[in-house]
């Protein structure tokens, strides 16, 4: 019966073990998804301007296709104070973005660059292929960047944008958002 005993010591041991092992996995599992949750909050800000850029009246002709003087026309506003936190006329947001067009011409590259303030940490770095309609009537490559504001904080700042960062209920609702509890998601 001695052998008995230590065999069945053992395979306790191992079942212990095995589930020591499989609930640290979990928690670290947990702790990185919420780290993830974090991000892509910033990358669904990007995605969404993004794509209001690549369609815009004040940007494009079509959806992809940005028209060299209305982007002429929104530089111009946008040094002279006239656009808001987005840089552009015609789409208002509530956080920072930066967006920087560049576009591979005959004559070498052209660049405009809308909404960057110096002193502010930008993420959620998108890219999103394009053209540009120039004036000359050639249609050249471009890459649009999108740059996010960075911002971690967990309240109803921002016009309701800062909840996208708050990722358990408990927290959402001190900071004075409202939980969706069918996606699981403050906002």
């Amino acid at each position: 019966m001695g052998e008995a005993d230590i065999t069945d010591f053992v395979i306790r041991l191992i079942v212990i073990a095995l589930f020591t092992v499989m609930l640290v996995f979990g928690l670290l599992s947990l702790t990185e998804f919420k780290a993830t949750v974090r991000t892509n909050s910033l990358q669904r800000l990007g995605i969404d301007f993004g794509e209001n850029v690549l369609s815009a009246s004040c940007t494009a002709d079509v959806k992809g296709l940005l028209n060299e003087t209305k982007l002429d026309a929104e530089k111009a506003d946008y040094e002279s104070g006239k656009n808001g936190l987005s840089g552009f006329s015609c789409i208002k947001t509530a956080f920072q973005a930066r967006t920087l067009v560049k576009a591979e011409t005959s004559k070498g590259g052209k660049t405009w660059e809308f909404g960057f303030v110096a002193g502010r940490t930008y993420g959620g770095s998108r890219e999103f292929p394009a053209a540009v309609n120039m004036s000359d009537g050639s249609i050249a490559p471009a890459v649009v960047d999108i740059y996010v504001e960075a911002s971690a904080d967990c309240n109803s700042g921002n016009n309701r944008n800062n909840c996208y960062n708050c990722i358990d209920k408990k927290g959402c609702e001190s900071a004075g958002c409202s939980w969706s509890s069918e996606s699981a998601a403050c906002s």
